[in-house]
């Protein structure tokens, strides 16, 4: 997935270490990016933006 759009990428094999995603053009370290996708999905379940009952 690409941490900058959100577009599936589809799964690399180990030996490619550079995330590129053809949609938007992104590139970086697969690390990096897979980090990234991390911290982005940690902040929008932690998000209280539209949900009811938040506290």
């Amino acid at each position: 997935m690409c941490p900058h759009c959100g577009v599936h990428t589809g799964k690399k094999p180990l030996s490619q270490r550079t995330h590129f995603c053809f949609h938007c053009g992104a590139r970086t370290h697969r690390d990096v990016a897979a980090a990234q996708v991390v911290w982005n999905r940690g902040v929008a379940s932690t998000s209280t933006t539209g949900r009811k009952n938040a506290r």
